[in-house]
């Protein structure tokens, strides 16, 4: 599943409308795709070129501390030695924060519930990111993606929500909010959160057979919306990963708008156009 998220995209032929423009992968998906598939010198190369321009690059850091992690011949303690020296350096820089916090959760890999430490350690890089609106969104985004990899899916989801509303403000220049966060949605939402609690602790190499569909459903509903309609990268691998783990979902994954009109209805808007249902989510 991880080793052509390309092609996996390439197949989804019904798609939210983009209403933001946005590249398919950020540098920190790049990397992780290629990780995945086992690609460490190319992804070594890409890393190295990205701080060679740009030494102090948050984006950058965040996806060297991946490609060392990802090496089994590296310290973490020199890893992190090197990040806390940067974060001491820029302790207002919320990457770096964020990045000691991917080797806090290597090192607690497989824990059930949320592990405090990242926890602590993410809504720091969070609270920090407040302050900067331009790159609130993308380290709302890194925080989502790797706290629902670890089976915290309650925590990470309401951070990708939180993704989708700072880009929807960042970028909507007044217009309308995204329906799926219109004041009629709160409460479906906040009960969609809660209903991730049969999902702590799980991450996307165990079986999700006994899980609701409506949950599976919904999930990718909102990793779709922040890929897709906003432009969210991080949301991508976790949206492929997830649908192609439940067979009603992998076998509907290039057309999932009946799913998401039988479990969504509220969060998105059904046109027709030229004789097909197109999923819509600005009002």
């Amino acid at each position: 599943m991880w080793h052509d998220l390309a092609t996996a995209r390439n197949e989804r032929c019904t798609r939210f409308r983009k209403s933001q423009p946005g590249k398919a992968d950020n540098l920190y998906t790049e990397i992780l795709q290629l990780l995945l598939v086992e690609q460490h010198r190319k992804a070594g190369r890409i890393v190295d070129e990205h701080l060679s321009r740009d030494p102090l690059s948050g984006e950058a850091i965040v996806s060297w501390t991946e490609l060392k992690l990802s090496q089994k011949k590296i310290k973490r303690e020199r890893v992190l030695e090197y990040l806390d020296g940067l974060s001491g350096a820029f302790p207002e820089d919320p990457y770096y924060t964020l990045a000691k916090a991917l080797v806090i959760a290597h090192e607690c890999y497989g824990i059930a519930g949320e592990v405090d430490p990242f926890v602590v350690e993410v809504e720091r890089a969070a609270s920090l990111a407040e302050y900067s609106s331009d790159v609130l969104p993308d380290v709302l985004a890194k925080i989502a993606f790797n706290s629902a990899s670890l089976g915290m899916w309650s925590f990470g989801m309401s951070y990708f929500i939180k993704a989708i509303k700072s880009k929807d403000k960042l970028t909507s220049a007044g217009t309308q909010p995204l329906i799926l966060l219109s004041q009629k949605n709160e409460a479906s939402v906040e009960s969609y959160l809660k209903s991730l609690e049969c999902l702590s602790g799980r991450v996307l190499r165990h079986a999700f057979t006994d899980v609701p569909l409506e949950v599976v459903v919904r999930t990718l509903c909102i990793l779709l919306i922040a890929y897709e309609d906003l432009g969210i990268c991080e949301a991508w691998p976790l949206a492929t990963l997830l649908a192609h783990i439940r067979q009603e979902t992998a076998r509907e994954w290039a057309d999932l708008n009946p799913l998401f009109s039988k479990y969504c209805n509220s969060w998105i808007q059904m046109q027709c156009v030229n004789g097909s249902s197109v999923c819509r989510q600005a009002k």
